[in-house]
């Protein structure tokens, strides 16, 4: 394949975290200040004694980034992988550590995922679609202090663009590509008041797939369209008192990604290697998976005095999800069609106060949660590959029939619900001694009280419930060298709930997950504000680690199980930004991981001693990104971009035997501040283009029974034209 990585030049990829602001018109002769949340209050990324990284603004616009998808392999230690029967959801690992089944209506992430500080509780929300982000912070490491459970590999938060006071704002955005891509995004900011704005926002993003399907009048494989809108309410009636209100609603319609035979051991395909362009047999039917949502959150930042401020953040989010798709005969050779509807509805309350004196900083909150999810499972069948019901090999039956083709039984439906409820308290103060201004010692702790319930019906029925509570904690000790060179040593906890899979055959609970992690770090700013270095290194413990384990018999069963041992993950993170000359802005990072999971018992092979693999943990990935900004002409500003991702081999389930290397490049040429006249705005032309080598990398892999490997491919090359005119 095109593109490997040699095991002896891995090292040298390095990955790209955020390059500093080139803002139009505008040449860097020095890095910008990073401002940002990771401990809930704002604050230098330099002065942060937390391993975090930032996609700004101008990295969003220019990778093209609208959600989770966007950015895996773009932050270190950060990656991710479709869920196997859908784009829509999305699986997110840091450091190492990220769920398998994690479309399950009990299922935890691993990292905590944050909208405005709202979380999102089921990766299908993932496809969200991100109209006008002003940042990314993605936190690595245990986060159980700040965000709670569920935040064991760390956590990404979205932040949204808020409302202007007093300014009138106005962006289109019209975009073309190949695969009859389409992009179309508006943006408004409109002020009402002297102290009320509204933000208007609108995108939509389609494009058809790169697999065709050779059945006539029926969809591709990879086709995409998505839409959402996003309304913001500002109102600040006095300086103390800042007041939001968002409501976003969005639908995400995707196929399949198209299963390829990596080894056919039954010789009824072949091996598929390579990428392909269309299916080998036509495909019916190949319905998309549908994902509405909806939410609102209201905020409110008080200003109590000038050493004290509270914030308050209520949200509610509803998600509704049909799955389509049509594993096209690969899996179990008969067309297998998994249509799983989720109904979601979720509300979260966060109340914090935050205080700053002379030599202490301190934040104590309130957090409440709680979730219903009601999943329906139906399992069909779409191919006769064998001529067992009809009597005609490789005949297509539609509408597929809910009868297993080789047992001749019908396959019943599965109903599933389940409710969770969590509360919480927390706190952290950093003291800084009155005899040492150059010490930080931080010191949080956070208790949670979670219970689950529901009920599994599938020719019987059975019901669980679950009650656990966990104290986490964190302390570090900071120490600034320089003005602008500082070191930190940290010990942190954190834990993911325990559940029940409702893939699995018992119904057995697992319990939870408890992680401790000690890290040192670096942080600094060399050459005048010309050169940034960070750097952490880590080592991770697992107590009772959470294992999606698929029977070796039936892909369709799934037991989450506990390992016995515990798993080690260690590591080190390198980020780097450079401004060598003016206009021209150079970010770099290398990560570095290494996972020891020794030999577990598999309670779906009657205990038998198994070694699982640690899962989408590479043990070298990185990039780098590429930005120059040309000297203004009268016509405009020239701008250019190029970013490289590359990530070693790495598993994508536990039981993986298939893995795979690749390195990415996308580039980018603008011009922007296209004069249009006095008072009449400016225009930008973006010419872009992903994957410029056309590289063939695979993003998904796992064994097929009874003894094939089936792999998904990554997009090929993309390319397009973007314009934009902002007033």
């Amino acid at each position: 394949m095109p593109g490997k990585i040699p095991r002896q030049l891995a090292p040298l990829m390095l990955t790209a975290i955020i390059s500093t602001p080139l803002h139009a018109g505008e040449r860097s002769t020095a890095l910008e200040e990073v401002v940002v949340t990771a401990q809930k209050r704002e604050e230098s990324l330099q002065t942060t004694p937390v391993a975090v990284s930032v996609i700004d603004r101008r990295q969003i616009e220019m990778q093209q980034i609208t959600g989770m998808s966007s950015i895996s392999g773009a932050v270190p230690s950060l990656e991710g992988q479709p869920w196997g029967n859908t784009q829509n959801t999305w699986i997110a690992a840091i450091r190492g550590n990220g769920p398998i089944d994690a479309a399950s209506a009990t299922r935890d992430g691993a990292v905590g995922v944050y909208v405005d500080g709202i979380y999102l509780a089921r990766p299908q929300a993932l496809a969200l679609e991100m109209t006008d982000l002003e940042r990314i912070e993605v936190l690595r490491g245990p986060q159980g202090s700040l965000f709670g459970r569920n935040a064991t590999a760390g956590a990404v938060n979205f932040i949204a663009r808020k409302p202007v006071l007093g300014k009138f704002g106005l962006e289109q955005t019209i975009g073309v590509g190949n695969f009859d891509s389409r992009t179309i995004t508006s943006r408004a900011n409109i002020p009402m008041t002297d102290t009320v704005s509204i933000k208007l926002d609108y995108g939509l993003r389609k494009h058809d797939g790169w697999v065709k399907n050779t059945a006539p009048h029926e969809n591709d494989f990879g086709d995409r369209n998505d839409k959402g809108g996003h309304i913001a309410l500002r109102f600040q009636p006095t300086d103390d008192l800042d007041i939001g209100f968002v409501f976003d609603k969005s639908k995400a319609s995707s196929t399949m990604l198209y299963y390829q035979v990596y080894e056919d051991h039954g010789d009824f395909f072949g091996n598929e290697r390579d990428r392909d362009s269309k299916s080998r047999s036509p495909v019916v039917p190949l319905d998309p998976t549908v994902t509405h949502q909806e939410g609102y959150a209201l905020t409110a930042d008080w200003s109590l005095s000038p050493n004290l401020s509270a914030k308050a953040i209520v949200g509610c989010r509803e998600l509704n999800e049909h799955t389509g798709g049509n594993y096209a005969g690969t899996l179990y050779y008969n067309g297998f069609i998994s249509n799983v509807d989720t109904l979601q509805h979720q509300c979260s309350e966060e109340l914090a106060f935050q205080g700053k004196e002379e030599t202490l900083d301190w934040i104590v909150g309130l957090y409440n949660f709680g979730e219903g999810v009601h999943q329906n499972t139906q399992n069909r069948f779409s191919l006769d590959q064998f001529g067992i019901l009809t009597g005609v090999p490789g005949t297509i039956i539609d509408p597929p029939t809910t009868t297993d083709l080789f047992t001749a039984e019908p396959v019943l439906p599965k109903f599933v619900k389940a409710d969770s409820e969590s509360q919480a308290v927390y706190g952290q103060l950093t003291y800084t001694p009155p005899t040492d201004s150059r010490l930080h010692l931080t010191l949080g702790g956070r208790y949670t009280k979670d219970k689950k319930s529901g009920s599994r019906f599938q020719s019987v029925y059975q019901e669980f419930d679950l009650n656990e509570h966990s104290t986490d904690g964190t302390f570090t000790v900071a120490y600034d060298l320089a003005n602008e060179v500082s070191v930190y040593g940290k010990w942190a906890s954190a834990y993911r709930a325990g559940g029940v899979n409702p893939g699995s055959v018992t119904l057995t609970p697992y319990d939870s997950e408890k992680v401790k992690s000690i890290e040192l770090g670096l942080k600094s700013e060399l050459l005048a504000r010309r050169a940034r270095v960070n750097v952490a290194a880590f080592r991770t413990f697992y107590d009772h680690m959470q294992i999606d384990v698929e029977d070796p018999l039936s892909i369709t069963l799934t037991q989450t199980i506990n390992a016995e041992n515990t798993v080690r993950i260690e590591g080190m993170e390198f980020e780097g930004q450079f401004v060598p000359f003016e206009g021209f802005v150079v970010g770099l990072s290398y990560t570095y991981l290494h996972g020891f999971m020794p030999i577990q018992p598999n309670t779906l092979e009657n205990n038998a001693p198994t070694q699982f693999q640690l899962t989408q943990t590479p043990r070298h990935a990185g990039a780098a990104t590429f930005d120059y900004s040309f000297k203004p002409w009268s016509f405009g500003t020239l701008g250019a971009h190029l970013d490289i991702t590359s990530t070693d081999r790495y598993a994508h389930i536990p039981q993986d035997t298939r893995m795979d290397a690749y390195i990415l490049i996308n580039a980018s040429l603008s011009l922007s501040d296209i004069p249009l006249g006095a008072d009449h705005g400016t225009l930008q032309a973006t010419l872009w283009v992903k994957n410029l080598r056309d590289e063939e990398y695979v993003i998904l892999a796992y064994p097929n029974p009874p003894a094939d490997v089936i792999q998904q491919f990554g997009a090929p090359r993309t390319y397009g034209l973007n314009i934009i005119y902002r007033y």
